[in-house]
């Protein structure tokens, strides 16, 4: 709910409280002590509805809610490329700067820069295409996401 959607929302209760048969008046008093019962009662209602939800998920068995995490494919797509990310870097961290010391007979400095360079700009740039590619997809706004 936006802040627009609740003024008018309070706007509307306004009207009606006012604007009834034995209506009060129409002061800032008034006005905000029916806002405040009102926000009270809206309070009560998401509190009612956070612990149904609350029960709701302490009540499931385990493979239940194992059941819904792997049937979400966003969160398993993207496990799996972390996944994939992580065993990349590391064993190109590991291994390629004595790869290019040893067998290709490149000086250490001239190692050192191209591996920092290649090793700063690509995690940046997947990390850039990876949201961009996510959103395209449906991404966290989505309901299931």
């Amino acid at each position: 709910m936006t802040n627009q959607d609740f003024e008018d929302f309070l706007t509307a209760m306004d009207n009606e409280v006012f604007d009834a048969p034995a209506a009060l008046d129409r002061n800032s008093r008034n006005i905000r002590k029916i806002r405040m019962k009102a926000l009270s009662k809206i309070e009560k209602q998401i509190k009612k509805e956070t612990n149904a939800n609350k029960d709701n998920e302490e009540e499931q068995p385990f493979m239940q809610k194992l059941k819904s995490v792997i049937s979400n494919k966003i969160f398993v797509l993207l496990c799996g490329a972390l996944t994939g990310l992580y065993f990349v870097v590391t064993g190109i961290q590991y291994w390629t700067p004595d790869y290019l010391e040893n067998v290709m007979h490149q000086e250490k400095t001239t190692v050192s820069i191209y591996f920092s360079t290649v090793s700063l700009t690509a995690p940046v740039s997947g990390v850039i295409i990876g949201g961009i590619v996510t959103t395209a997809f449906g991404g966290y706004n989505t309901k299931k996401g």
